[in-house]
């Protein structure tokens, strides 16, 4: 299940995963109270379910959050930080608790689920199929899944001279692992 809507990139991501592997899916909706989806989800055995850190947070406000009982949980969309990782873990016991990074100009790059906030240093230079580098303090991406171009006559330039896409995610590295800080500029897709 997802909470988020089929029609942006993440919730597409999920609909075509399924379709794909020939799952079912349980869909939330927007005139849908956080509430009722949980129950229903519930009620459907709902066994993976992923949404943004806000979503999940309003979902642990929610006296219907135990309605569920998954074992993967995945977050992505925004900075998934400490206390809500924390928080999930704490409610759901049994889970696998992932959190994923992906920009919609080159997709998917990795996904963390060793139950801390940021990601691994070693995720930089050791992830398949991505290419990934920090440039000025902002996360960059290279693979294949790369778009070519933003639309529109003054379109900013997507892939430095290099082919990567500068994420514009700031992030800072502290023992070892990178945490993201913030954004370069209040652009976001």
């Amino acid at each position: 299940s997802t909470f988020y809507d089929i029609r942006r990139y993440g919730g597409l991501q999920i609909f075509l995963r399924a379709v794909l592997s020939g799952s079912s899916l349980v869909l939330s909706s927007a005139a849908e109270s956080t509430r009722d989806f949980l129950s229903r989800a519930g009620s459907c055995g709902v066994t993976h379910i992923s949404g943004t850190p806000s979503q999940w947070r309003r979902a642990m406000m929610s006296s219907c959050a135990n309605l569920i009982a998954p074992r993967y949980v995945r977050l992505s969309g925004e900075i998934a930080d400490q206390g809500v990782l924390n928080q999930l873990k704490s409610v759901y016991p049994q889970a696998k608790i992932a959190h994923a990074f992906a920009s919609t100009e080159a997709g998917v790059a990795f996904e963390v689920n060793d139950g801390t906030a940021g990601f691994p240093s070693r995720v930089v230079e050791h992830t398949q199929n991505v290419e990934m580098k920090i440039e000025s303090g902002t996360l960059r991406i290279r693979s294949a899944r790369t778009a070519d171009r933003y639309l529109g006559d003054n379109a900013p330039q997507l892939k430095s001279a290099d082919g990567f896409v500068d994420t514009g995610d700031v992030v800072e590295l502290h023992d070892d692992r990178y945490y993201f800080v913030g954004r370069c500029d209040g652009f976001i897709n």
